[in-house]
């Protein structure tokens, strides 16, 4: 009849959660499973469709959720490493926030901010799957680091800014299928990383101040 019996009413724990991370600008981020046990889409009603849980600004998925959890655990581990630096995270909102190329409108879901001394960089990161990625490496939303880099760094004149971007590809690369699949390699040299290797968050962090 479509009523919700009570304990389809309850926030299960492993479904819905409360993500806080001390670099994040604000808290807490909130994270919402893609599919529940039986592989459905949860806190949806099955007569309408319609969700009766709705969470603004959108709540993170799977990989977007694995890389904060990834971040935060590396940010512990690491302490050393931003000794005299400050780093924010930013959940960057689809369609209202920071975004590029206004006729296919990509918008990353993270900014990342590291301010070392008069130096500051800031990131744009999109953890996606990528196993059919229209225009393989050739892809907008993968060379958006080569266009921050040749195009607007020139043209703002800051030389305290640095600007890049990073694809995080929820996707291992045995799992790509593109036609022609540049060599892993190509691909890290090209700003895609992978969040199955566990050195990822290495390479990016080496990439993005080093560059």
């Amino acid at each position: 009849n479509g009523t919700m019996g009570a304990h389809e009413m309850l926030i299960h724990d492993e479904w819905f959660q409360g993500i806080r991370f001390d670099k994040h600008l604000y808290r807490p981020l909130v994270y919402m499973t893609e599919k529940d046990d039986n592989g459905q889409k949860p806190y949806v009603d099955r007569v309408s469709g319609l969700p009766w849980l709705r969470v603004t600004p959108q709540p993170l998925n799977d990989g977007e959720k694995q890389f904060v959890d990834d971040l935060r655990q590396y940010c512990e581990n690491h302490a050393e490493k931003f000794a005299g630096k400050e780093l924010f995270l930013l959940r960057n909102q689809s369609r209202k926030g920071v975004g590029f190329f206004t006729d296919a409108g990509f918008y990353p879901d993270f900014i990342m901010w590291i301010k070392d001394g008069k130096k500051q960089y800031v990131v744009f990161l999109d953890p996606k799957g990528i196993v059919h990625l229209p225009d393989g490496i050739a892809s907008p939303k993968i060379l958006l680091y080569k266009r921050l880099k040749e195009k607007t760094m020139p043209r703002l004149k800051d030389k305290n800014l640095v600007l890049d971007s990073f694809i995080l590809s929820v996707s291992p690369y045995n799992k790509l299928r593109w036609n022609q699949k540049p060599l892993k390699q190509t691909m890290q040299e090209n700003h895609v990383l992978f969040m199955s290797d566990e050195g990822y968050l290495d390479e990016l962090f080496e990439s993005c101040i080093n560059d």
